[in-house]
């Protein structure tokens, strides 16, 4: 899958707009997307929350963010149970809801 530019990302993420949601990781505002998706672990299917959001912004905060990180998102408390770059410039994270 191509990488999109990072301007597209901007746009396709409505970053300062009304249309994303907005996660707060380590002190930092995310926007992205959060919703439940499929998921299927070490024989484990089911859904789980999942926020989308640009590997740019998640690499400008890691290596603070690995498992168990706290995230708030939308004034719910989650914590990240893992991260799932998807190869084209967008990240998936994989939340627990705590």
């Amino acid at each position: 899958m191509p990488r999109i530019p990072e301007d597209d990302l901007s746009e396709i993420f409505d970053i300062d707009g009304e249309f994303s949601d907005v996660a707060i990781i380590n002190g930092v505002s995310v926007s992205g997307y959060l919703s439940n998706q499929y998921i299927e672990t070490l024989d484990v299917v089911g859904t789980a929350p999942v926020f989308l959001c640009a590997v740019s912004v998640i690499n400008s905060i890691i290596p603070a963010v690995d498992r168990e990180t706290p995230a708030v998102i939308n004034g719910v408390a989650y914590s990240i149970d893992n991260l799932e770059p998807e190869g084209n410039g967008i990240t998936k994270l994989i939340l627990n809801k705590d």
